[in-house]
Formats: C-alpha cells, sequence, structure tokens
C-alpha cells in the first residue's frame, strides 16, 4: 500500500517552449546571425529630478544676503584651518618633481 504525498510537484523555473533547429553548417549559423542580430536590453531612464531642489539656508536668501553671509564665513576661517600639509605638487607618476618645473 502506498501512501499520498503532501510535497509540491516541482515546477520548472522557465516555461519549456519548443527548441529552435540550430543551424547544422556555418553557412547557416552566419545566415541566422545575420537575419536575428541580437538586442541588448532596453534600459531604463533615470529618474526625474525635481527642478527646485532644497539648498539649506541659501535657498531663501537673496544674492546680497548670501554674498554678506559668505563673506562671514570666510572672515571666521583661520590660517590654521586654511593648511593643507600633505598637498605637494606633483607631475605624472613616474616623472621626477624637478622635470615637471619649468
Amino acid at each position: 500500500m502506498t501512501t499520498k504525498s503532501f510535497a509540491k510537484r516541482r515546477m520548472r523555473p522557465f516555461p519549456v517552449s519548443a527548441p529552435e533547429a540550430a543551424p547544422q553548417t556555418v553557412a547557416e549559423f552566419v545566415e541566422h546571425a545575420l537575419a536575428n542580430p541580437p538586442a541588448p536590453p532596453v534600459r531604463e531612464p533615470a529618474p526625474k529630478r525635481p527642478p527646485a531642489r532644497p539648498s539649506g539656508i541659501w535657498a531663501d536668501m537673496t544674492p546680497e544676503e548670501r554674498s554678506a553671509y559668505g563673506k562671514r564665513l570666510a572672515a571666521m576661517r583661520t590660517s590654521e584651518q586654511m593648511k593643507r600639509p600633505h598637498k605637494r605638487p606633483r607631475g605624472p607618476r613616474g616623472w621626477a618633481a624637478e622635470a615637471t618645473r619649468t
């Protein structure tokens, strides 16, 4: 006596269609390839960005206010903050530093 199984039958991951006849000769293969060129997949367009993105506190200022605020921020900077200790002029990789100075 056999018992019935409650397991589901395994489904195929994709539908099976009738196989296309494979070309038998090189000439048939070339003819088939020229008649049916492969097409790349269609790319989705990039999402649209909103036209007026908010830019923080600058968005609600007039040009004169923005200029004054920028000058105030620049005046608060110190020379210590403006140093770039590890930045040195260099040329292309492999060139001597003297060769880049003219």
